[in-house]
C-alpha cells in the first residue's frame, strides 16, 4: 500500500500537472465522467490525467479505510467529494420564461432572476486533483503527526482552468467535512447532491442536451 506522503504528493502533483481535469455527476445514470477545461468550453479529458487520477484515488480510498464494494474506487472517491461539498456545484437549468423577460435582461446585459432556473441533481467538480488533495489531508491523519505545508497557489494560476471562480460559481467555497460526515455510503446518498451552488449552466454537448440554452 502506498504511503500517506506518497499519495498526497501524487494528488498535489496532479493538481499542478492536470489542473483542468474535472468531473461531472450524472444523477439519472448514477455515474461519473471526466472532462477538461473551463465548463463553458469543456473538452475530452486527457487519458493520462484520467489514469493518474484513478490510480491516486484508489490509493487514497484504500488508506482511508473505505471499501469501494463493486464500484470503481475512483467513483467512490468522487462520491466523497460530492457528499462533502468539496467543490461540487449543482447545474442550473433554464425554466420556461416569457420572451419579454428574456429580451429585457439581454438588453440590459444582466442575469436572469433565480426563479428562471431550477437546480438539477447533476453537478460538476472542477479541479478534482486539488479538491482530492485537500479532502485526503482532512480525512486521513498524517502518521507523522505534522501538518503538511500547503502548496503556494498564488500567482501562476491559469485563468482558463476549470477551477477558476469566473467559470464556476461557488467552486472555491466548500463546506467543512468531518470523517463522521463521510460515513454515509454512496448508495445511501444518491440523489442527495450538495446544495453548494447554484452551479454553472453547461453547454449542451457537456450536458448531453439536458440544459436548454437561451438564444438571442
Amino acid at each position: 500500500m502506498a504511503s500517506w506522503q506518497d499519495i498526497l504528493t501524487r494528488l498535489r502533483q496532479g493538481a499542478t500537472e492536470h489542473p483542468k481535469l474535472s468531473a461531472r455527476w450524472h444523477s439519472r445514470e448514477k455515474r461519473w465522467t471526466h472532462y477538461s477545461g473551463a465548463v463553458q468550453d469543456a473538452g475530452p479529458a486527457d487519458p493520462e490525467a484520467e489514469h493518474d487520477f484513478k490510480e491516486a484515488a484508489r490509493a487514497a480510498l484504500a488508506l482511508a479505510g473505505k471499501s469501494a464494494g463493486l464500484a470503481p474506487p475512483w467513483c467512490v472517491w468522487l462520491d466523497l467529494l460530492r457528499q462533502g461539498n468539496r467543490g461540487f456545484c449543482r447545474i442550473k437549468q433554464h425554466r420556461p420564461v416569457s420572451f419579454s423577460l428574456i429580451s429585457r435582461h439581454l438588453e440590459q446585459g444582466t442575469e436572469l432572476p433565480e426563479h428562471a432556473y431550477r437546480l438539477l441533481e447533476d453537478g460538476t467538480i472542477p479541479g478534482i486533483f486539488r479538491e482530492s488533495a485537500e479532502l485526503f489531508e482532512d480525512i486521513v491523519p498524517n502518521p507523522n503527526g505534522t501538518p503538511e505545508p500547503k502548496p503556494d497557489q498564488s500567482g501562476g494560476a491559469d485563468p482558463g482552468t476549470a477551477g477558476s471562480a469566473s467559470d464556476v460559481e461557488g467552486a472555491n467555497s466548500r463546506g467543512a467535512t468531518s470523517p463522521a460526515a463521510l460515513r454515509t455510503s454512496p448508495a445511501e446518498s444518491d440523489g442527495k447532491a450538495s446544495q453548494h451552488g447554484p452551479g454553472p449552466t453547461l453547454p449542451a454537448d457537456v450536458l448531453d442536451g439536458e440544459v436548454a440554452t437561451i438564444r438571442q
